[in-house]
């Protein structure tokens, strides 16, 4: 069964932390949520606050805090622009 590939970053700007983060359960297709998104940053850092987990296929992501996470299209923010990025040169 495949499995929903996600995109996480976490610390300052200039030193960024990054990983890829697969949720069991969750079909490829299937629209990513907050409640997702905030299960893929604990999976990828064990914390959810200041985490942005963002889903290539469907060209958008959450912005996860404390108490809230803020939706984010990648034509507004251009997070993992580079190499290995799943869009470099943005």
């Amino acid at each position: 069964m495949q499995q929903k590939k996600l995109f996480a970053q976490t610390g300052p700007r200039g030193n960024p932390i990054t990983a890829t983060v697969q949720l069991n359960g969750v079909l490829p297709g299937e629209r990513l949520t907050p409640k997702m998104a905030r299960r893929a940053a604990r999976i990828a850092f064990g914390h959810e606050n200041g985490v942005t987990i963002y889903d290539p296929q469907a060209n958008y992501g959450y912005r996860v805090y404390r108490n809230s996470a803020r939706k984010f299209y990648m034509e507004i923010q251009p997070i993992f622009a580079g190499p290995g990025s799943p869009h470099p040169g943005v």
